[in-house]
C-alpha cells in the first residue's frame, strides 16, 4: 500500500500519517504522532503540508488544531493537481519543442541505476518498431520487477503487436511461457544449460541494445548504435536458427 502512495508523490512518513488520521478520525497532531511514532513537531509539519495540498482538512477546537481525512478530499486534490500538471505540460511543450536543438546528437549510451529505472528502461521495448530479439531470463526479470509487472508488460507488448524472439536457458518459467508462445506473439528457443546460462536480459530493437543486470545491484545500459546492433543481431540469429534446426 505504501508503494501506491509513493507512486502518487507521498513520502513514507506522509503516507503513514495520512492513513493513521483516516483510521482515527478527527485528531490533534499529538495523537497521530503517538500512533505513527514520529515526533510531534514532524507530524504537525506533515499534517500542515497535507492540508496545504488539500488532502486533509483542519479546524480549531479552543486553542488546539484538529485534522481530519476524507478520501473524497484526497481524490479531488489529486485530480486537481493532475489537471494543473496536464495544463502546464500543454503550455510548456510548444516552448520546449521550439527551444530543443533538432540537430544536436542524442546520447549513444544511457545508464540506468536501480530497479525502478531498469523497469522504465525495459518498457522502452513496448515502443519498438521491429521484432524484439532477446537473450533473456524471464525468471530474473520476474524476480526483480515482480510477476504482476511482467504479466502486464506481456499484455501491453501483445496489444502493441510487438513480436518477440527469445533465447533462454532451461527453467520451469521458460517451459511455462512456451505454452502461450503463439498467443503472446513469441518465438522461444530454450537452450541446453550445458551450452551456458543466460542471465537477466540483452534486448535488441530499433538499432538499440538494452543490457540489464538484475542479479545483485540492478543497472542497465542502453546503446544506440546501428553497427553494434547488426553484429549482435547476427549473433542472435546464428544461435536461434541453429538451435531451431
Amino acid at each position: 500500500m505504501l508503494n501506491e502512495f509513493k507512486n502518487i508523490g507521498l513520502s513514507e512518513k506522509e503516507s503513514k500519517v495520512y492513513l493513521a488520521l483516516l483510521e482515527m478520525g478527527m485528531q490533534p497532531a499529538s495523537t497521530i504522532a503517538k500512533i505513527v511514532k514520529i515526533p510531534k513537531s514532524t507530524t504537525l509539519f506533515i499534517l500542515e503540508n497535507l492540508n496545504k495540498e488539500g488532502l486533509i482538512r483542519k479546524c480549531l477546537k479552543g486553542k488546539t488544531q484538529y485534522f481530519y481525512a476524507d478520501p473524497k478530499d484526497f481524490q479531488s486534490a489529486l485530480e486537481e493537481k493532475l489537471k494543473k500538471q496536464h495544463d502546464s505540460l500543454n503550455t510548456l511543450l510548444p516552448f520546449l519543442e521550439k527551444t530543443h536543438r533538432p540537430f544536436s546528437s542524442r546520447p549513444q549510451i544511457t545508464f540506468y541505476e536501480g530497479v525502478d529505472n531498469c523497469k522504465k528502461a525495459y518498457q522502452l521495448l513496448l515502443d519498438a518498431n521491429s521484432t524484439v530479439l532477446e537473450f533473456g531470463s524471464h525468471t530474473d526479470l520476474e524476480n526483480a520487477f515482480g510477476k504482476t509487472f511482467m504479466q502486464k508488460f506481456i499484455q501491453k507488448r501483445v496489444a502493441n503487436k510487438i513480436h518477440l524472439k527469445a533465447l533462454t536457458s532451461q527453467s520451469k518459467a521458460h517451459f511455462e511461457l512456451i505454452k502461450d508462445n503463439q498467443k503472446q506473439l513469441r518465438e522461444h528457443i530454450v537452450l541446453d544449460n550445458e551450452l551456458g546460462i543466460i542471465n537477466s536480459s540483452i534486448a535488441l530493437f530499433d538499432n538499440k541494445i538494452l543490457i540489464l543486470n538484475l542479479k545483485k545491484s540492478a543497472f542497465g545500459i542502453l546503446i544506440d548504435n546501428p553497427d553494434m546492433y547488426e553484429t549482435l543481431k547476427t549473433l542472435f540469429y546464428l544461435g536461434f536458427e541453429s538451435q531451431k534446426k
